[in-house]
């Protein structure tokens, strides 16, 4: 999503359902928006489940934005995706 201004991508996080609601994913996302803007990086996107309320939810509270959606097929299973985009990852630093 380089041509959207999204440079940077974030593979996929995950934390344990027990670790929920305690600052580790915000953390995590933290850490990873730092390490992208010492590239320099500015904006970022990252792929969830279109299902995942629960981590869509998260991602909306940290200020993504919806940028694009996709599906995709792999056998009898069709996955849909919808992408998150920070255009400005110092909105990720707390």
């Amino acid at each position: 999503m380089r041509e959207r201004g999204f440079a940077g991508e974030i593979g996929a996080i995950y934390v344990l359902q027990s670790h929920h609601a305690r600052g580790v994913g915000r953390a995590v996302m933290n850490l990873l928006a730092r390490d992208l803007m010492a590239r320099p990086v500015s904006g970022a996107s990252l792929w969830v489940l279109r299902e995942n309320l629960g981590a869509r939810g998260f991602y909306e509270r940290l200020g993504g934005a919806i940028i694009t959606e996709k599906a995709a097929a792999d056998g009898d299973i069709s996955l849909h995706e919808v992408a998150y985009g920070w255009p400005d990852l110092a909105r990720l630093i707390c």
